[in-house]
């Protein structure tokens, strides 16, 4: 396939930009296909693993202990290239209470799992789904750099409090009539 010449952004181009966590300038893999690439979608990381680790930490100690500490540095300080094992105090977490550790979890996971098809469920489990679709919608519509707010609108403003819970199956829905359909389905 043809070449695609690599764009750079400017710092307000916020919403021109793709991931780069799947960058195809690094394929040794040729010639580039245009469907798949070898590249390995990710199931289940480390890093996530050490992160719900964390959370439920937190959750359950109403508060975050020192083994959450130690499972979120982790992948803090391998986020910014430092040893794993290693304490900093440039960029350790510490001294936070349940609602801060809870938040900055929540924004870690958005960072550290980005497009890796998680966030949906994340936001779901948290209660906060519909209300950070409606930021990013806000966000969009404030962002001079947005361009075409078709996209926009289709992902963030097209969705209920029916998109919290999945449909349950016809089939087992048939088997068991004592089942009530969630609500929306």
């Amino acid at each position: 396939g043809q070449e695609v010449p690599k764009t750079y952004w400017k710092s307000t181009e916020l919403f021109n930009r793709n991931c780069g966590k799947f960058r195809r300038e690094f394929e040794t893999l040729l010639p580039k296909h245009r469907s798949y690439t070898p590249t390995n979608f990710p199931l289940l990381r480390y890093a996530d693993v050490l992160l719900m680790y964390a959370e439920a930490e937190n959750e359950v100690n109403q508060g975050p202990t020192s083994e959450a500490y130690a499972a979120v540095n982790q992948v803090v300080r391998r986020g910014y290239g430092k040893p794993v094992n290693t304490p900093d105090g440039s960029v350790d977490w510490s001294g936070m209470d349940y609602t801060e550790f809870r938040e900055e979890i929540q924004r870690e996971r958005a960072r550290e799992l980005a497009y890796e098809s998680l966030r949906k469920g994340d936001l779901i489990r948290w209660g906060i789904f519909l209300t950070q679709m409606k930021d990013c919608l806000a966000d969009a519509n404030k962002a001079p750099s947005f361009g075409d707010l078709r996209h926009a609108k289709a992902t963030f403003g097209n969705v209920t409090a029916r998109d919290v819970l999945w449909p349950i199956p016809s089939y087992e829905m048939a088997l068991n009539t004592n089942l009530k359909q969630n609500p929306g389905w």
